[in-house]
C-alpha cells in the first residue's frame, strides 16, 4: 500500500508540473517513437503494448493486457485500454520503464461509442493526446456505418448521415483534484486534430527534386519516392531521404510501396511498413505490418518487429 501511495504521489506530481510536455512522435497508428530514450512503444499483433530498443530492435517489455498508446508525458506512457464495453472508456497511465499500469482513469462516451481500436469494417475509434497551455487533453473520434442490410434513417438527415454514417467527436481533460486523477469531459464542441497530408503540397516541396515528396512524422525530413521496374516485386520505389531544412541528401533504399510513415533518428530510418506479398521465385511470400529499421549509410535493413495490423481483414460481414 505504501509503495502504491508513493507511485500515485509521483504521478500526480508529474501531472502538476507545467514544464513537462509530450515526449514522443506518433509514427502512424499504434507506434510511438521517443528519440530521447531511444525507444519505441508499439502495439503487438496480439494487441498488447511493447517497448522496443531502437538500437537493436530488442523487446524490453510487453504489457499484460491490450492497450493503445497515445503519447508519453509527465514520465508516463498514456494509453487507451482495449476490450472495454461499449459506452465507456479507460485511460491507462503506464510506467514506460517496465510496462506496469500505475493508474486507470475512467472516461465517459456516448452509449453507441466503442473505444476499442480493433479494426472493423463498419466502425473505427481513434484518440489523440494533446497539450494545450500546460493542460493535457485527450480527443477521441468514433465513426460507424450500417452493415449491408436495413438502413435506419433519421428525419431530416442528409449527406453521409442519410446513408447511416454516424460520427461522434469528444474530448476530456486529465486533471488532478484532492489527490486523485480525473478525466473531466469537455462539454463544448471540439474538432478532432487531423494529421497533415503525407504528400507535400506544391508550396511545401523541396526545390529541384523530381518525383513525389512525403513528410516525415516529425517534419524533419522529406522522402522522395521514384518508381522503377523490378523482377521480383514488379515495381520498386527508390526512397531518397533529404533534410527538410537544408535539402541535403541523407541516404536511400528500395521498397515495394511508394510511401509509409517514417522518421530518421540515430543514423537509421524507422518505417511503419505495411503488409506486402510477392512471388519470391520459389513460392509466394508475405511480410506482415512491421516496424522496420533501415541503416541510412548502407540502405540495408537493420531489424524489424511485427506490428498490429489496423486494416480489417477477412470477409465483410453481411
Amino acid at each position: 500500500m505504501r509503495k502504491l501511495r508513493f507511485q500515485l504521489i509521483a504521478l500526480i506530481a508529474g501531472l502538476a508540473s507545467a514544464s513537462a510536455s509530450l515526449a514522443a512522435t506518433r509514427l502512424g497508428e499504434g507506434v510511438l517513437v521517443n528519440d530521447a530514450q531511444t525507444l519505441a512503444y508499439a502495439v503487438t499483433p496480439a494487441g498488447s503494448l511493447e517497448a522496443i530498443d531502437l538500437n537493436d530492435g530488442r523487446i524490453l517489455w510487453t504489457s499484460a493486457e491490450r492497450a493503445w498508446p497515445l503519447d508519453v508525458a509527465d514520465g508516463r506512457l498514456w494509453a487507451i485500454a482495449q476490450g472495454v464495453q461499449r459506452g465507456t472508456g479507460v485511460l491507462l497511465a503506464i510506467d514506460p520503464a517496465d510496462g506496469q499500469i500505475r493508474d486507470r482513469i475512467a472516461f465517459d462516451v456516448p452509449e453507441q461509442v466503442d473505444t476499442s481500436a480493433e479494426p472493423r469494417w463498419y466502425r473505427r475509434f481513434q484518440a489523440r493526446l494533446a497539450e494545450e497551455g500546460g493542460r493535457k487533453r485527450v480527443y477521441w473520434h468514433f465513426w460507424s456505418a450500417p452493415k449491408r442490410g436495413a438502413l435506419i434513417q433519421e428525419e431530416g438527415e442528409t449527406g453521409a448521415a442519410a446513408q447511416g454514417v454516424r460520427e461522434v467527436i469528444g474530448a476530456f481533460d486529465i486533471e488532478v483534484a484532492a489527490g486523485q486523477i480525473y478525466a473531466v469531459p469537455v462539454r463544448q464542441s471540439v474538432e478532432f486534430p487531423l494529421d497533415p497530408a503525407a504528400q507535400l503540397a506544391a508550396g511545401e516541396r523541396l526545390p529541384n527534386l523530381a518525383g513525389l515528396q512525403y513528410r516525415a512524422a516529425d517534419e524533419a525530413e522529406v522522402l522522395v519516392s521514384e518508381p522503377r521496374a523490378d523482377a521480383v516485386y514488379g515495381r520498386l520505389y527508390r526512397w531518397q531521404f533529404h533534410s527538410r531544412s537544408g535539402g541535403s541528401a541523407l541516404g536511400s533504399f528500395d521498397y515495394p510501396l511508394a510511401y509509409a510513415p517514417f522518421l530518421s533518428t540515430g543514423g537509421q530510418v524507422l518505417v511503419r511498413a505495411g503488409a506486402i506479398g510477392f512471388d519470391a521465385g520459389n513460392g509466394w511470400e508475405e511480410r506482415p505490418v512491421r516496424l522496420l529499421s533501415i541503416d541510412l549509410a548502407s540502405g540495408r535493413e537493420r531489424w524489424s518487429v511485427p506490428l498490429y495490423d489496423t486494416q480489417p481483414n477477412g470477409a465483410m460481414p453481411p
